[in-house]
């Protein structure tokens, strides 16, 4: 079971990369949980949150960061 009780839903999709879609609220509070939890479980790459004019969230994806390799 995840701290503190929160585990983040997220719709994945692949495309040469995962790209993970949270499916959750967007309020501060959640987002603040959502970061939370990304240290914690030491996910790597990079999140995305996007900003409607308004000052809501319309979207939050976090982005897979491909390991480089030294080719033999």
């Amino acid at each position: 079971m995840p701290l503190n009780g929160y585990a983040p839903e997220f719709s994945i999709k692949m495309e040469g990369r995962s790209y993970a879609h949270f499916t959750g609220q967007r309020d501060a509070e959640t987002i603040k949980k959502l970061y939370e939890f990304l240290k914690r479980e030491n996910w790597r790459g990079r999140l995305m949150i996007h900003f409607a004019g308004n000052g809501g969230v319309t979207d939050v994806i976090f982005e897979e960061v491909k390991k480089m390799t030294i080719e033999k």
